[in-house]
């Protein structure tokens, strides 16, 4: 398995690819990690009967 990992600031709704070529028509996957905690789901009221 081949790993690319980079570094980049997200600007725009999309990424550059560092040799893009090389997975072009390849299945991949994506993972993105950041930094920063994702901000908690709101809590939702429901009604007891």
């Amino acid at each position: 398995m081949y790993e690319l990992e980079f570094e980049t600031d997200i600007i725009t709704e999309f990424l550059k690819i560092p040799h893009f070529e090389q997975f072009k028509n390849k299945h991949v996957r994506i993972v993105i990690q950041t930094d920063f905690e994702q901000p908690k789901p709101k809590k939702s009221k429901t009604l007891a009967r």
